[in-house]
């Protein structure tokens, strides 16, 4: 399988961007060193997390304490995590 060109054009959103290009043909003898240099772009654009299989999502809610009248609160760390995925 070839992936000719992978890239990401910048944005001006708040989220990161990074920009990638891979100009080698996949293969089994390369895998290896293909693989860190993706992982490598994406961590360094911190969304090596939204790909990795032990990924779990914050709770899209704060829990209230004590009265349950009160309604939950959003989870400011979720919507973070949305925007970014």
């Amino acid at each position: 399988m070839a992936f000719p060109h992978l890239a990401s054009s910048s944005n001006t959103s708040a989220t990161p961007s990074f920009a990638f290009t891979m100009t080698k043909t996949l293969a089994h003898n390369n895998y290896p060193i293909l693989k860190l240099q993706v992982m490598s772009a994406l961590r360094g654009a911190q969304v090596a997390s939204f790909i990795e299989s032990t990924a779990v999502p914050p709770v899209p809610f704060l829990k209230v304490e004590g009265d349950s009248k009160e309604e939950a609160k959003p989870n400011p760390d979720y919507e973070s995590w949305v925007a970014k995925d």
